[in-house]
């Protein structure tokens, strides 16, 4: 084998490596993999299920640790809108000891979804009752808008119809 021939066989041997580095490379976690963001897009729907129920579920005697429950889970407007109207949610729902409980019928993720943003549709049926008075049901439809903040799912907006 001549010198010249030699150095082509090693520039295509490194050249080769180098493919298959950058090939093991993209594939792995180091980016977001789909595998990945496909499970990301799961978790991202289980917490727009409980968020949901959370939001539809208060007790008029516990509405502190409800009220900071939903507070977690939010932020940017979402949060701004449920520290706005809490006094509201409050006064009407201590005044009539009213208690609900949310229960999920369905879910899906609006297309579009990524590994850091995802918005989930959820059919609630939300049981009220008031004291002294029958059980009523109502069913609504919540969407909530997920952003990922480092490890977790948080709402940016949850709007009820």
């Amino acid at each position: 084998m001549s010198r010249r021939s030699g150095r082509v066989v090693v520039a295509a041997v490194v050249v080769l490596l180098a493919g298959l580095g950058a090939l093991i490379w993209w594939s792995t976690d180091i980016g977001p993999s789909a595998a990945a963001t496909s499970n990301r897009i799961a978790q991202a729907r289980t917490v727009g299920q409980q968020i949901s129920i959370d939001v539809t579920s208060f007790d008029y005697t516990t509405l502190d640790a409800q009220f900071a429950r939903v507070a977690a889970e939010t932020t940017g407007q979402a949060l701004a809108d449920q520290q706005r109207e809490e006094g509201q949610i409050r006064s009407l729902l201590t005044s009539e000891k009213i208690k609900t409980v949310g229960t999920v019928n369905t879910s899906a993720v609006v297309p579009g979804a990524t590994g850091s943003s995802v918005t989930v549709l959820v059919a609630v049926t939300i049981t009220q009752t008031t004291a002294g008075g029958s059980p009523t049901q109502t069913t609504a439809l919540i969407r909530v808008g997920l952003v990922r903040t480092g490890a977790r799912w948080l709402a940016e907006a949850v709007v009820g119809s």
